[in-house]
């Protein structure tokens, strides 16, 4: 469980607990830009406190497809402020390899995401 004791911790605590970069110009998908531009394969989607949707996918780096998933897949997180408005990319939380997402909420509110990766 990340956090102290206490500590309420969101979709971003999970970013800074693991000192995720964020993704810089350039990268496969930029701050703030629609996720539409590289493969994807969503894992989970929670409602935050402020009603906010996160979602937690794994996408596949430089536009490659889901054949070579096992080399180029990472897992970012993404927000839409309800569920008609399309999901934003946010940051990548864990770089090449990471995949398969799965986030839920503990009974103490925190955000907990569990994947697999090779490193």
């Amino acid at each position: 469980m990340l956090g102290e004791k206490g500590d309420q911790g969101g979709p971003e605590r999970i970013a800074k607990h693991h000192g995720a970069r964020e993704v810089r110009v350039g990268d496969a998908v930029g701050e703030g830009e629609e996720l539409v531009r590289s493969p994807r394969v969503a894992g989970s989607v929670l409602r935050g406190d402020d009603g906010t949707l996160w979602m937690y996918a794994a996408e596949m780096v430089a536009h490659c497809g889901i054949n070579s998933w096992t080399r180029n897949s990472r897992v970012v997180l993404a927000s839409a402020p309800n569920e008609s408005a399309p999901f934003r990319f946010e940051k990548e939380l864990f770089g090449v390899f990471s995949h398969e997402p799965a986030a839920t909420r503990a009974p103490s509110g925190e955000f907990v995401l569990y994947f697999t990766t090779t490193t």
